[in-house]
């Protein structure tokens, strides 16, 4: 049952549709799935690690107005800088072998990427504060039960979103896959400066 639980919350977390969503769908539909799906291994290991922060004792420093502005400030350049590729490169499709080498050679910067787009981004802090305010009566096998069904979740529904947007990806035009990816591009800069306004006036969102 807490598994299930962690299921639910792992759900509500991956309806929410924030700066990793548009990243992913930004990279899914340029790259394919497989690159998609190593963004998504990035994000979801980035979600344990600040779980994992929290769990220790940072839920206090995440918190505080210092942490909150520079982590708003350098998340968001590097949102920014993320969002306005796009602009600048435009999407060209290409082979299965040329996708195939370039999978390769740029997963596990992917996965970087995935990891400190969502990381810098201090509501993912202010989320799984919450989470484990709300959970502090578990004991600890209960927790990481709970935990681990909620990044599960997350990272099954991520693939889930790669998967979809490549699929889409197949049946569109060089030049609508630019126009689709330059819209994701904008919404990522539109987080960047989001960011940076609650980086000076303060976090109003929840999670």
């Amino acid at each position: 049952m807490i598994y299930l639980q962690g299921v639910l919350y792992g759900v509500t977390l991956a309806l929410l549709i924030g700066p990793v969503f548009f990243a992913l769908l930004r990279v899914s539909i340029e790259r394919g799935f497989t690159s998609g799906a190593w963004m998504a291994l990035g994000i979801a290991i980035s979600e344990s690690f600040v779980i994992a922060l929290v769990a220790v004792g940072v839920a206090q420093l995440a918190e505080t107005k210092e942490f909150q502005f520079y982590l708003g400030i350098v998340g968001g350049s590097m949102m920014l800088v993320f969002g306005l590729l796009p602009f600048f490169k435009k999407v060209k499709r290409r082979t299965e072998t040329e996708n195939s080498i370039s999978k390769k050679a740029q997963g596990y910067r992917l996965a970087i990427e995935g990891f400190l787009l969502n990381v810098l981004n201090p509501s993912v802090y202010l989320f799984w504060i919450g989470a484990v305010a709300f959970n502090s009566h578990l004991k600890s096998n209960e927790m990481f039960s709970f935990f681990a069904g909620a990044i599960t979740t997350v990272f099954v529904t991520d693939l889930l979103k790669a998967y979809l947007a490549n699929y889409i990806r197949g049946y569109l035009t060089e030049k609508v896959l630019d126009r689709v990816n330059k819209i994701a591009g904008a919404a990522l800069v539109c987080f960047a400066f989001w960011l940076f306004y609650s980086a000076f006036y303060g976090f109003k969102m929840p999670a």
